[in-house]
């Protein structure tokens, strides 16, 4: 075990630092570096930095409450559904409380949409944490009712779902130029941290502390959370957004980058997410032959190789014409990582390349996201943030339900090329109907 982890943090760590220093050139010791302006020959204004004191300020605020709110969201659906497992020896029972935090996001999409046109994203933040703090205690009076939790459970997600529509928002009304570029990259690493630390804490404590003090803990961290949120200061762009989302909840994105941006966000979450999902419990235990202890290692190695993968995306520019490029490019490097996963039989390796599929998945993943905040405009953000996550957790149920089926009547690699073919099928569609919006818009142009 100490070896598979320690030969996966090499492979997902050391190798692609350098590899990243020797493409690019980006590393404190670079060629000729000696040669450099430093901070004794001009003083680096906090300009340059993207960030100066008061946004650092706001961005490590709202960091800190989606970290929590994740930490509570994940600790709690760890431990509620291992109980529903052992007091019902269901999976189907035991998933369905991992699928309340997905499923309000399509369900109540028409709610979202009109929360986000009529209020503030920083009310909606706030009132979302103080609601689930109210929510998450009452599931200790009906934790004996399993369908009367499920109601719970899906208010809560609702929450959440409002929650992370209102975060994007949130980073456009605060920061422009480069300081969005750099929360928007960057903010995403809270959720991560929170899911991963929240997991991991369910695990450690389900047997140790009684369901009312994890209920307790998780109301803490959604308390702060919305004390956290009522730091933030109510900005005059904010009071305009509402309006004007409103008026633009009819208008059609019409930027051909943007729209290639939503697809391939949709397309990201639908296909690798949902494969992710049919992997991650068939890969270590049917193609590796581990234990079922291997399906906690591989979901601990993907959730290192999601950070890893978050940052590294935050360090690649997209300004210009590079999304361009980037997008694709990831897309295509994800799936050329999918194509060896059937022919692995040994753990160390296959643990290694599953952490690197993982890794460039974050990366798809985030490119994607960031491109999408940036470039929409500010009173169509919060409708094209809603539609994407609901059209895209939609898929993702479909696909992994579909994708659990075929496992069990075909084999792993069968339905790894599918999803292969499935994503193949994306960059080509792009090309051929955006492609010839983009034709007839120069042409258009040229007369």
């Amino acid at each position: 075990m100490l070896k598979a982890m320690t030969t996966a943090l090499y492979i997902l760590l050391f190798i692609p630092t350098w590899a990243w220093r020797k493409l690019l050139g980006h590393g404190r010791f670079e060629r000729r570096f000696h040669l450099r302006a430093s901070t004794w020959d001009r003083p680096v204004a906090l300009a340059e930095k993207g960030l100066d004191r008061s946004t650092r300020s706001i961005f490590l605020k709202i960091w800190a409450a989606i970290f929590l709110a994740s930490l509570a969201t994940f600790f709690l659906l760890m431990v509620l559904a291992a109980r529903v497992f052992n007091d019902s020896a269901s999976p189907l029972a035991a998933n369905m409380i991992v699928l309340t935090q997905w499923l309000p996001a399509v369900l109540a999409l028409p709610l979202i949409r009109r929360a986000g046109a009529s209020y503030s994203a920083r009310n909606l933040l706030l009132t979302s944490e103080f609601v689930s703090a109210l929510i998450v205690p009452a599931i200790a009076f009906v934790s004996g009712s399993y369908y009367a939790m499920i109601v719970l459970l899906l208010l809560k997600g609702g929450l959440d779902s409002l929650s992370k529509m209102s975060r994007a928002v949130a980073l456009k009304s605060y920061f422009s130029g480069q300081a969005l570029n750099q929360a928007a990259s960057y903010y995403n690493t809270a959720m991560l941290a929170g899911a991963g630390v929240g997991a991991l804490m369910g695990a450690l404590l389900l047997s140790v502390l009684p369901l009312e003090a994890i209920l307790g803990l998780c109301t803490l961290c959604h308390l702060v959370a919305g004390y956290l949120y009522t730091r933030l200061p109510a900005t005059a762009s904010m009071a305009k957004a509402a309006p004007a989302a409103a008026a633009s909840q009819s208008t059609t994105v019409r930027d051909t980058r943007l729209r290639m941006s939503i697809i391939y966000y949709v397309s990201t979450v639908a296909l690798y997410q949902g494969y992710q999902n049919v992997a991650r419990s068939v890969f270590p235990t049917d193609q590796l032959g581990m234990d079922p202890s291997g399906i906690a290692l591989i979901q601990t190695i993907a959730s290192f190789a999601y950070i890893v993968g978050a940052i590294f995306a935050a360090r690649l520019d997209l300004s210009g014409n590079r999304y361009a490029v980037a997008a694709p490019v990831s897309h295509v490097l994800t799936l050329l990582l999918m194509l060896p996963l059937p022919f692995i039989t040994a753990a160390v390796p296959g643990l290694a390349v599953y952490g690197l599929f993982a890794l460039m998945f974050e990366v798809a993943w985030a490119v994607h996201q960031r491109y999408m905040i940036v470039a929409a405009p500010p009173e169509q953000l919060s409708k094209i943030v809603a539609n994407a996550n609901a059209l895209g957790l939609g898929l993702m149920i479909v696909v992994a339900l579909l994708g659990s089926i075929l496992v069990e009547h075909l084999n792993f690699g069968a339905v790894t090329v599918s999803f292969i073919v499935l994503a193949l099928m994306v960059p080509v569609l792009i090309n051929v109907f955006l492609g010839k919006k983009r034709e007839s818009s120069a042409l258009s142009e040229g007369e």
